[in-house]
């Protein structure tokens, strides 16, 4: 790991204790990925985190230029062409750590998930209060599965522990339009996709039954969702519109 905290590096076990800190207090992250040592998605986190800040009241000493050249000197520094970059912030300081990421995309496989009843308090927002979100992944761990699909007590459908959901009805790509993480990865999809895209609502009874989910994140894109809970999606293997998706807009990564 490399870190800097308020433009200083520091040693891994500070920036650990950091992170500890963080966890405990009113504060705010951003993980994104680089790509042969490029982050083409950091505006696009930086602008998030920033207004963030603003909606929550936490004080950040930078400017987004300013922290654009810290996370880039970050990445220089590091000997990997693909790094994990995580920014954390609380009051009036910022941590940003590089570690390596070993991508290992599932595009060709899918995934399982499990459903869990659970809401993340603010979900427009990346907290560093991410307890529910830890609870429902480990849930999801314990039960060898990528990621638990959360649903309010009526078992509507909102996002995963850590990702957006998508899915599909015949050729419309189909997502909820409020209440869940306005994901930086998602709104490239909405934006980019070759499909109509239509906001939508559904049950986890209703999912069951899609002939084709996918995930979305800053760092494993598109991920197809081949089975929840033992329920398998469409015919158990990614699906053809989802896998056209994914090469349309991230075959770079």
């Amino acid at each position: 790991m490399i870190a800097i905290l308020n433009n200083k590096e520091v040693k891994e076990q500070k920036a650990k204790n950091f992170l500890k800190k963080a966890a405990e207090q009113n504060g705010l992250y951003e993980t994104l990925k680089t790509i042969n040592k490029k982050a083409p998605t950091l505006k696009l986190h930086l602008k998030r985190l920033l207004n963030s800040a603003k909606a929550i009241n936490i004080k950040i000493s930078y400017k987004e230029e300013e922290l654009e050249k810290m996370v880039s000197k970050i990445i220089e520094k590091s000997k990997y062409k693909s790094q994990r970059i995580r920014i954390t912030v609380i009051e009036n300081h910022i941590l940003i750590t590089s570690t390596r990421f070993q991508n290992k995309q599932n595009i060709t496989e899918g995934v399982s998930c499990i459903s869990h009843i659970a809401m993340r308090e603010n979900p427009k927002i990346k907290s560093t209060k991410i307890q529910i979100s830890k609870n429902a992944n480990r849930k999801a761990k314990k039960q060898k599965s990528f990621d638990a699909i959360l649903l309010d007590k009526n078992q509507i459908v909102y996002e995963c522990a850590y990702a957006n959901l998508f899915w599909f009805e015949k050729d419309t790509l189909c997502t909820r339009k409020s209440k869940v993480l306005p994901g930086i990865t998602r709104e490239i999809i909405l934006k980019k996709s070759k499909f109509p895209i239509k906001f939508n609502e559904c049950t986890i009874e209703e999912l069951y039954k899609k002939d084709e989910v996918f995930l979305s994140s800053s760092l494993r894109d598109i991920t197809p969702i081949t089975k929840i809970d033992n329920h398998k999606i469409g015919d158990g293997k990614p699906g053809k519109k989802t896998t056209q998706l994914y090469y349309e807009i991230f075959s770079h990564s």
